[in-house]
């Protein structure tokens, strides 16, 4: 959810279709998180790096190329830094250890 990336959310307990979509690629209420990637792929108990690979965002990187500027973290000031050194024409890479974000997360759905 942090990355914008377009997603859907099901509480299991109260979408009445919930049983239908386990059901479909079977999964066991025991492997509970799941992420369904891309309609086909199953990620159960996924870690960030698992999410990660699923929806592309871990590109391979050619080790042998030399870049400009290498920025370390993508918060605010990285992606100022790596946008302000593309505008100069620099060759730019950003390595971040977490997730993708564009802030901080959306609160969860209220539990009643």
């Amino acid at each position: 959810m942090r990355n914008g990336h377009p997603n859907s959310y099901i509480d299991l307990e109260r979408d009445s279709e919930v049983q239908n979509l386990l059901d479909n690629f079977h999964i066991n209420t025991k492997e509970i998180p799941v992420m369904i990637c891309q309609g086909e792929v199953v990620l159960r108990n996924p870690s960030n790096q698992k999410i990660a690979e699923c929806l592309g965002f871990n590109e391979s990187i050619d080790q042998s190329l030399v870049r400009d500027l290498l920025i370390i973290g993508a918060g605010p000031s990285g992606l100022a830094a790596a946008v302000y050194g593309a505008s100069e024409g620099f060759d730019v890479l950003v390595l971040e250890t977490g997730s993708p974000s564009r802030g901080p997360p959306p609160p969860p759905p209220p539990l009643t």
